[in-house]
């Protein structure tokens, strides 16, 4: 029961909807998702809507200007009116499994079998271990479970596996005493009692070495450790999660992963397919994203078109959800659609589309050319805000390129530009990137 009150609990979110009367069968009102669970969502819709309280009405989600996703029916019940508009409370006739966990976003058909199956694996208190490509929501979803099974309040630590040095790693994992080497002026807990009786995520847990490896298998078979330096025995209360963007099969074969420690981690393991290999979840992150941006940044909010939606589907997307969110965060900006370079069509050599199909520059090629410039003056920016803006601009094309160069290895990316990982993961979150 407690499962199932957390999987249902109502959550933040805004997304374009429509709403008729499903008795008279009327025109589709436009509104607005405030927020939602599994049995129910509510709405705005324009304040001279007919609709009211104990109405029946069939709602849908839209994708673009000409496509929809099916919520099913529900009743009305109630109303209330503020400022221009009507806020809408809606109890769904049946259970929805696109509004259950919705801060994973997406109607495919894998996502939804995902979310299906989060109470099964939150009850199961197995490791689990999820895998996926850069950006497709492995951490979005080791905090999913982590909330059905031991609650929002509990400790959840992510534990980035890339970045803790060999010589340091039993300190970070399973703490130190004062005194048990050079440095160590006082005693610190390490990650695995920072989680306490919550989540301890292992994120990348293929970029362990194989003679770190031998020792947390040790810890999770014996489910107890000691600190470095220490004689007390100290338990496993937390529940483990594991991550991993590569083939962790094939390291196994290769000799580079230890085979006894993937099959503890591997517990339960789980998939989260890239963006390419579900297409329809495009448009619907699409459209998120471009509504909160554009809120964010006050521009208008208008559906993508089918022509827009087509050219978003027909790129790769090897950022995938990170990076088709920087994306619509910059067409929001700018206040108009431009499209991704590797779809680049024939008739654009110069990085336009035809007028008639409304688009522009893609992202890579206007740099801090004369479009660029344009839209800042345009915000009437003052000098010293527009070279502080054109300069944090380069200063975020010019590492992006170098992660992508990297294959998205911050540690070899830090290198590369002469900066430390610490000062490359301040930048990284000051400039929104994967």
């Amino acid at each position: 029961m407690d499962n199932e009150r957390r999987c249902c609990k109502r959550e933040l979110l805004e997304l374009p909807l429509q709403i008729r009367s499903e008795q008279t069968q009327g025109d589709w009102v436009s509104a607005l998702m405030l927020n939602a669970s599994a049995t129910g969502l509510s709405l705005t819709i324009p304040k001279e809507s007919s609709l009211s309280p104990d109405e029946p009405v069939d709602l849908r989600l839209m994708l673009s200007k000409s496509s929809s996703y099916e919520l099913g029916s529900g009743i009305i019940h109630h109303a209330t009116i503020q400022d221009n508009c009507t806020v809408l409370g809606i109890e769904l006739k049946e259970r929805t499994p696109f509004l259950t966990d919705v801060k994973m976003l997406g109607i495919s058909s894998e996502l939804l079998k995902i979310k299906s199956l989060l109470p099964q694996i939150s009850n199961s208190g197995l490791n689990v271990l999820i895998r996926g490509e850069t950006g497709t929501g492995k951490n979005v979803l080791a905090k999913l479970i982590h909330n059905v099974r031991r609650g929002e309040e509990s400790p959840f630590i992510r534990v980035n596996c890339p970045s803790i040095p060999d010589s340091l790693f039993e300190s970070e994992l399973f703490g130190h005493e004062k005194g048990a080497f050079t440095d160590a002026k006082f005693s610190t807990p390490g990650y695995f009692r920072l989680a306490a009786e919550g989540t301890l995520l292992l994120d990348e847990i293929s970029e362990i070495q194989p003679h770190l490896q031998a020792k947390l298998l040790s810890v999770i078979e014996d489910k107890n450790f000691i600190p470095v330096g220490g004689q007390k025995v100290i338990p496993v209360r937390a529940n483990i999660i594991a991550t991993s963007n590569l083939d962790l099969e094939k390291a196994v074969d290769e000799g580079r992963f230890r085979r006894d420690l993937y099959y503890r981690l591997c517990e339960i393991p789980i998939h989260i397919p890239s963006l390419r290999d579900r297409k329809i979840d495009v448009s619907l992150l699409a459209n998120y994203f471009l509504l909160i941006y554009c809120k964010k940044f006050n521009r208008s909010f208008q559906l993508l078109s089918d022509t827009e939606i087509k050219i978003l589907n027909d790129h790769s997307w090897p950022g995938n959800i990170r990076e088709l969110e920087n994306y619509m965060k910059q067409i929001a900006l700018l206040g108009k659609f431009v499209i991704p370079s590797q779809v680049m069509p024939n008739n654009a050599s110069k990085g336009y589309l035809s007028p008639s199909e409304g688009a522009h520059r893609a992202p890579e090629e206007m740099d801090l050319g004369t479009d660029f410039l344009n839209d800042l003056l345009a915000e009437e920016n003052t000098l010293p805000e527009i070279m502080k803006k054109m300069t944090e601009h380069m200063e975020r094309t010019v590492i992006l390129k170098i992660l992508e160069t990297c294959n998205q290895n911050k540690t070899t990316a830090a290198a590369r530009l002469g900066i430390s990982y610490r000062t490359l993961m301040r930048k990284a979150k000051q400039f929104h990137l994967p």
